[in-house]
């Protein structure tokens, strides 16, 4: 479970350091797990409008997606609410399986 979520948050990263528009990904369809996406304001790698995007797109491929997004935080996680966000998603994660 936890290996899946690693997984899903780098292949997201990779999509929104990349993806200018949005593009069909099939291979999120078959997935059955929520997926939590965090993106912060200033983070100057990747602008806030492909983070929305990345959501938007995996929303309407049926992801169910927890968006928490930040004023602060670069291209890292915002602290300590972002992490708290994590620690708290995998912990329901973990108690939903």
């Amino acid at each position: 479970m936890v290996d899946d979520f690693v997984q899903m948050v780098w292949f997201c990263d990779g999509i929104a350091g990349k993806v200018e528009s949005t593009v069909p990904l099939p291979c999120i369809t078959s997935s059955p797990h929520n997926m939590l996406l965090e993106h912060a304001e200033d983070d100057e790698v990747v602008p806030m409008r492909q983070g929305i995007r990345l959501r938007d797109t995996l929303e309407e491929l049926g992801a169910n997606v927890e968006w928490r997004g930040y004023g602060d935080g670069g291209h890292w996680v915002n602290e300590p609410a972002g992490i708290d966000a994590m620690v708290k998603f995998i912990e329901l994660q973990s108690d939903n399986n």
